[in-house]
């Protein structure tokens, strides 16, 4: 977790780089906010609680006057490979949505799936209700659709290009917080 917090500081901002331990830094000391991890805890398998964890490591969510302005689920790498655990983790993000949406005081919501390094961006615009990207609904119980592509998670924030984009989404965060 702590890895993955200086990786995300360090893309978000290049200057701090991985010598300070305040993820909080991208936010800007000014604006009055707060990160809220949320850490899952291990459940036994087979029981309620693991069906739900789904192997979460943490959900890092960052509020400004107690209304949420970002959010990231972060979860193990390995899993990433397996279609059933990137399902898990969208409906995991389109639950967070719903649960977040009537808190907020911006115009958008950003949210972040997190395997590892590797990115899915989301964004909630509660003036229209919509959620992207969009839900890939399966066509038929027989017909095993893959509804969360791998493709989906196409930004690793250890590449410059991902990283520039995960710096586009904060800056874009600010901006909004700065209004509010």
């Amino acid at each position: 977790m702590l890895v993955l917090s200086a990786i995300l500081l360090a893309a978000i901002n290049p200057s701090s780089m991985v010598h300070s331990h305040d993820i909080s830094t991208p936010f800007s000391p000014s604006m009055v906010h707060m990160i809220m991890p949320q850490f899952k805890s291990v459940a036994l398998q087979g029981t309620q609680e693991s069906k739900e964890s789904i192997g979460i490591v943490a959900v890092l969510v960052v509020e400004v006057d107690r209304h949420p302005v970002f959010f990231m689920d972060v979860k193990p790498p390995i899993s990433f490979l397996y279609d059933s655990k990137r399902e898990e983790a969208d409906e995991q993000m389109r639950r967070r949505f719903r649960d977040l949406r009537q808190l907020l005081a911006i115009p958008v919501l950003y949210g972040i799936s997190a395997f590892g390094t590797r990115l899915s961006f989301y964004e909630y615009d509660p003036a229209t209700h919509v959620l992207q990207p969009e839900q890939v609904l399966r066509s038929h119980p027989s017909i095993l659709a893959d509804v969360a592509p791998i493709t989906r998670w196409d930004c690793d924030v250890l590449q410059q290009e991902g990283a520039n984009r995960l710096r586009k989404v904060v800056n874009q965060v600010k901006e909004m917080c700065a209004k509010v």
